[in-house]
């Protein structure tokens, strides 16, 4: 089937075209609503907000709805509403890279999927560029060391496929988009966190630490394909990859300032901002530094505060 293709300026998914300061332009390919899928079981009625509904009508054909709590498991229904389409998001960007080779997928509801062309640039190798106090929320590691860098410093088994049979590494996301993929999933299931509170009272968890945390990571993979893929970075694919970020970026800043006054830890994630606006450690400077150079001035004042 082709899909027509779709050039998206300014949009926000959830809302209308963004400011007149806005950078973003990417490419979007429709999506056409999931004919026919592997797991059918239906939305809760205490879930059902617009984004769950918009990810779950574009589901993966082979999602399967299954998650793994405490080694058991469970069925991704049985989630909050922002986990349910974080998870969906994962198993959407999925289906759609594997029909493009080479390439990352980035679902976004109401909108379409994004493409980039994979960079020679790793996750490992962003580790050094993100500053000691910007390495989780709190500064004290977490996602960090979750999904870009152990407290031993090697590679996390997030995005790591092994032989369940003998435990051996088959294979591994392990490009820096792998970080923007976790970045699209927390800016959804976000959205939809924000939507279930707005509908059905207070959500109560931390829904948006995750969208600023891995804006500031996915960053910090830029300047690692300017560092260490210096074709990619010289090349149109790059450029493709500024105009996702600022999308991206975009829609984080506008989900912090729509979830203002909820119970989803948008303090949190204000405070690890101001670390970003107001530390002076080299990599932090640099990464300001970096993103004045990248998207100008401006943008980078209206959208990031820097």
């Amino acid at each position: 089937m082709q899909f027509s293709l779709l050039v998206i300026l300014g949009l926000f998914f959830s809302a209308c075209a963004g400011t007149s300061s806005s950078l973003a332009n990417p490419a979007f390919v429709e999506v056409p609503l999931t004919a026919k899928a592997k797991w059918n079981e239906p939305v809760p009625s205490n879930k059902e907000v617009p984004t769950v509904r918009e990810v779950y009508n574009h589901r993966a054909p082979g999602e399967d709805g299954i998650v793994y709590e405490n080694g058991k498991k469970a069925s991704k229904m049985a989630s909050p509403a922002g986990t349910i389409a974080h998870e969906l998001v994962h198993g959407i960007n999925s289906h759609w890279r594997n029909l493009r080779s080479g390439h990352a997928a980035f679902y976004v509801p109401f909108v379409g999927v994004a493409y980039l062309k994979n960079p020679m640039a790793k996750r490992i190798q962003m580790a050094t560029l993100i500053a000691p106090e910007l390495r989780g929320i709190d500064g004290t590691g977490g996602r960090f060391h979750e999904y870009i860098q152990t407290k031993a410093g090697g590679e996390p088994d997030a995005g790591t496929y092994f032989d369940p049979s003998n435990g051996k590494k088959l294979w591994g996301e392990t490009d820096v988009f792998y970080i923007w993929d976790e970045w699209n999933a927390y800016i959804v299931g976000g959205r939809a966190y924000l939507e279930a509170e707005q509908t059905f009272g207070p959500e109560r968890w931390d829904g948006l630490t995750g969208p600023v945390e891995f804006m500031i990571y996915a960053a910090a993979g830029l300047q690692t394909i300017q560092k260490h893929d210096p074709s990619y970075y010289q090349s149109a694919h790059y450029q493709e990859a500024k105009d996702l970020f600022a999308f991206f970026a975009e829609e984080t800043v506008k989900l912090l300032a729509d979830g203002k006054g909820s119970t989803l830890k948008g303090e949190k994630a204000e405070a690890y901002l101001e670390r970003l606006r107001g530390s002076q450690s080299p990599q932090a400077v640099q990464l300001r530094e970096f993103l004045r150079s990248e998207f100008g001035a401006e943008w980078t004042s209206h959208t990031l505060g820097l």
